[in-house]
């Protein structure tokens, strides 16, 4: 006997109501690109499409499901709902050889809630809106900065989570294999430098540079991108 299908707070799937998934996928799309060629269609734009959370808001009256796609967990990786990165390759080489163009929503300013924060002693209560001028940033030592010093050279000041900022961010028990997320940079020019710092969350400074003949510790040797891992909530760079 098959096991039940997971529960909708699992999945994230229930057509029945709003704000969950309804279904769909890339296959689905790539079995229908002759009939959206004789729309008239010369371009598709996806929906947001990399791996997200499938559910968020359990514990609140209003759960719902990430069919948006504005809960990114992989930026490497297509949600499993929408189907594989080979799907999306298929979709790509199809809607190509019928004179289609393909649009890729990319979302780089929200990712699902991994983090939260904890109140410091004697400080603001998370998630009160705090300004740079109350509460600036301080490096490791707790000496305060100005980040907007620091763009566009190679170096930053060593950060520490329970220092550096207004709250402490923390990743809370069960959602340790949802932090972190890869994302890509294409660069105009490949010959141009890009300096990168990336702290960890042991506060050291790392130094990444996109330059022929440069450290390319975080750059992969076939790819002509900058690629970031970004496990720590510090992350900073010379240039989003």
């Amino acid at each position: 006997m098959s096991s039940p299908p997971a529960p909708r707070e699992v999945t994230g799937f229930d057509p029945t109501r709003k704000g969950w998934y309804h279904g769909g996928d890339l296959k689905g799309m790539v079995s229908e690109l002759d009939y959206i060629k004789r729309l008239g269609t010369t371009a598709i734009w996806l929906t947001p499409s990399f791996k997200n959370k499938p559910v968020q808001g359990l514990e609140t009256l209003f759960p719902s499901a990430a069919y948006h796609g504005y809960w990114i967990t992989d930026f490497t990786q297509i949600d499993p709902h929408l189907g594989t990165n080979q799907d999306l390759r298929d979709l790509i080489a199809g809607a190509h050889r019928r004179g289609m163009k393909v649009f890729f929503d990319i979302i780089t300013n929200h990712t699902a809630d991994v983090i939260q924060y904890e109140q410091k002693a004697g400080g603001p209560e998370p998630y009160d809106y705090v300004s740079k001028s109350a509460v600036p940033y301080r490096d490791a030592n707790g000496n305060v900065f100005d980040d907007r010093t620091y763009a566009g050279t190679s170096s930053f000041p060593p950060l520490d989570a329970n220092v550096s900022f207004p709250f402490r961010p923390v990743n809370p028990a069960g959602e340790e294999h949802d932090f972190g997320a890869v994302f890509e940079i294409p660069l105009a020019d490949p010959a141009a430098s890009l300096n990168y710092i990336i702290h960890q969350p042991s506060g050291d400074s790392v130094p990444a540079t996109r330059e022929p003949g440069g450290d390319r510790s975080f750059v992969p040797a076939v790819s002509p991108e900058v690629w970031i891992v970004s496990g720590d909530p510090t992350i900073h760079t010379s240039r989003p």
